[in-house]
């Protein structure tokens, strides 16, 4: 008898809890905010809101266990839910740029960045590199962008590869205000701050009180991204709700750019200023000694130039879009950049205002779409044929 009751009364707490799970669901899909939305529809993109990296396993070739570039004359697949397209690499182990000549040109101009720089989301011809290339046909332009890197590791491969690439007439680092940040306080120390005669390979210690949170975070995360949660506007409402309960309005999910413009965070921003000093001190050393021209120009992020997305985003994290200041990162570059002596070309204006800017990034990447190379081409084609002395 009593076995009988327990059954029943396990049956019914499963179809109590059965019964709450489909009237969650179904109130919270007829009443989801525009965070949610906005998630969901990340989802349903096959995008991971919380990861925006690109996770690229191609053959490269390192020195002092630094990449040093790709190997050379390599090609590769991209295939992601939104674009498709191959990547050839060239003799120099960067992104092949098209255009059409002759001889071979007597200077290069070598550009370094990002995935932005390098053109993760559209072919060899559609990068703003080879739009560059076509347009100063007396210079080789020579891409090399590596994904997932910043300047720190854009300054080493500059460092190594001079004398390798030769007679320089220019380099243009192209600076992503999306994360460039973040990848630079994540670096330190940086690799020529480390003393060579003592062998000190530290890095910075990891923060085991963050550890428990970063492990509560990285499940929910793998969780949510399998099916059927990956689906569930309730499951999602909850994970969301219980971050923000145990890891604050500011977990440590939240996308880089939004960090770097978040303005209650005086201690973050004072990292994003410190890191930035270091790295341009080591840049002006590098010119000096090189001789060439260089140009810093800033590449905007999506959030910063599109303001829906900007507040959706901004409340899925629960930070008031208030305490943003899209252009903070942007003031800290060109103030330190000031301070450093070095040219700085800052396209977020210029994007700012077109028109078809919606247009320029992909819906769930990061990345600029085909017309954003274009746009992107539009507002730096007289700045850098003035610094490459274009008479045109």
């Amino acid at each position: 008898m009593l076995g009988r009751e327990y059954v029943f009364g396990l049956i019914a707490i499963f179809l109590g809890l059965a019964g709450s799970v489909i009237i969650g669901e179904l109130v919270t899909r007829m009443l989801a905010p525009d965070w949610l939305e906005h998630r969901m529809n990340f989802l349903r993109s096959g995008q991971a809101v919380d990861d925006g990296e690109s996770d690229l396993s191609w053959p490269v070739e390192r020195a002092d266990g630094q990449f040093l570039r790709f190997k050379p004359n390599q090609q590769f697949r991209i295939a992601t839910a939104e674009y498709q397209h191959s990547v050839h690499i060239d003799e120099f182990g960067g992104r092949t740029t098209c255009s059409r000549g002759g001889d071979a040109p007597a200077q290069s101009v070598v550009l370094f960045g990002d995935s932005m720089t390098f053109g993760l989301g559209v072919q060899d011809c559609e990068t703003f590199a080879s739009l560059l290339a076509s347009e100063h046909r007396d210079y080789r332009i020579l891409n090399l962008g590596i994904p997932g890197t910043a300047l720190p590791q854009q300054l080493f491969v500059a460092s190594k590869r001079h004398g390798e690439i030769g007679n320089a007439r220019a380099y243009l680092f192209f600076f992503f205000l999306g994360n460039d940040y973040g990848d630079m306080i994540e670096a330190k120390p940086f690799w020529w701050e480390i003393s060579q005669e003592s062998n000190d390979t530290r890095r910075t210690p990891t923060d085991r009180s963050t550890l428990p949170r970063r492990r509560l975070l990285e499940s929910l995360n793998a969780l949510s991204h399998r099916n059927p949660f990956l689906y569930s506007y309730f499951f999602q409402f909850s994970r969301t709700v219980a971050l923000r309960a145990f890891l604050g309005a500011r977990a440590t999910s939240v996308d880089q750019a939004f960090k770097a413009m978040f303005v209650k965070d005086a201690e973050y921003t004072d990292s994003m200023r410190t890191v930035l000093r270091r790295n341009l001190n080591y840049l002006r050393t590098l010119v000096r000694n090189k001789g060439a021209e260089v140009l810093i120009v800033a590449i905007p992020d999506r959030y910063q130039i599109i303001e829906r997305i900007r507040n959706s985003q901004a409340k899925y994290y629960g930070i008031d879009p208030a305490n943003l200041d899209r252009f903070l990162p942007n003031r800290i570059l060109a103030e330190e950049s000031a301070i450093a002596g070095i040219p700085l070309l800052d396209t977020s204006a210029c994007l700012d205002k077109r028109p078809d800017k919606l247009n320029i990034y992909y819906v769930a990447d990061n990345h600029f779409t085909n017309a954003g190379h274009r746009a992107f081409l539009d507002c730096i084609r007289g700045p850098v044929g003035a610094l490459l002395g274009d008479a045109r």
